[in-house]
C-alpha cells in the first residue's frame, strides 16, 4: 500500500481481475509477466501473447552531430559522465534506494541524472541528495520530451535500475523496458538488487548489492 496511492490500489486489486478474466486476447510485455498472470490470476496462457515493446527506428537515425551536442550543452552534460534513471519520481521506483547506494560511490564516479515528472509523495527524494551530502552530483531534469532524451540516452555512462526489495506490480515491464534500452543503445545497465529479476535479464547482470 504504501508504494500506490488508494485509487491505484482499487484499480490494480478489482478493475484489472475484471478485464483479464474477461477480454478475448492478453497482450504481455514480457515472458515473466504472461508467467505472473498465469499463475498468480489464473489467467489462460492460450490467450497471451508476448510482444516486446517496440522503438522508432527513425527517431534513432537522427542522433548524431550536432543535435546531440547541442542537446547535451542545453542540460550541461557531458558524454559518458553520468548515470540515468528514468522514470516519475516516486516512492514505488525505489529511487531513494538509488541514490543511498550512489551516495557510497559519489566521490570517485560520474554524475547521477534523473529524468522524470513528479509522481506523488516525492518531496523526501528530492531532499535526499542535500541530506547525504552529495547534492552537486545528483541532478534532478524533470521531464525531457522524446527526442532530447534519445540524445541522453546515447551519451551515458551507464542505466541504473533500482530493484525493489519486494514485489511491485508493474515493476517488471519496466525491467523488461531496461533489457530493451540495452539492446538498443548498447549500454550497460547497473541493478541494485538481485531481488524480482525477469528472466530476460539473466545473461547480463551488473549487481550491486
Amino acid at each position: 500500500p504504501k508504494y500506490h496511492q488508494l485509487k491505484q490500489l482499487l484499480y490494480l486489486k478489482w478493475i484489472t481481475k475484471f478485464q483479464l478474466k474477461n477480454a478475448n486476447k492478453l497482450i504481455a510485455v514480457s515472458e515473466a509477466t504472461k508467467k505472473d498472470l498465469v499463475k498468480k490470476l489464473k489467467c489462460n496462457p492460450s490467450k497471451i501473447k508476448v510482444v516486446y515493446e517496440g522503438y522508432d527506428q527513425k527517431l534513432l537515425k537522427s542522433v548524431r552531430g550536432d543535435k546531440l551536442v547541442d542537446t547535451l550543452k542545453q542540460f550541461d552534460l557531458e558524454i559518458g559522465n553520468y548515470f540515468l534513471f528514468v522514470g516519475t519520481i516516486q516512492p514505488r521506483k525505489n529511487l531513494e534506494r538509488l541514490i543511498e547506494a550512489y551516495a557510497q560511490v559519489a566521490k570517485a564516479t560520474p554524475s547521477l541524472v534523473i529524468v522524470g515528472s513528479k509522481g506523488w509523495l516525492y518531496d523526501d527524494i528530492y531532499k535526499l541528495p542535500k541530506k547525504l551530502d552529495i547534492e552537486e552530483k545528483v541532478r534532478f531534469l524533470g521531464h525531457i520530451d522524446d527526442k532530447d532524451l534519445l540524445d541522453i540516452n546515447y551519451s551515458i555512462a551507464s542505466f541504473v535500475v533500482p530493484i525493489p526489495p519486494v514485489a511491485i506490480p508493474g515493476f517488471q515491464q519496466q525491467q523488461q523496458v531496461q533489457i530493451q534500452i540495452q539492446t538498443i543503445f548498447g549500454a550497460t545497465v547497473v541493478y541494485l538488487s538481485e531481488a524480482e529479476i525477469v528472466p530476460e535479464q539473466k545473461t547480463s547482470l551488473n549487481l550491486i548489492p
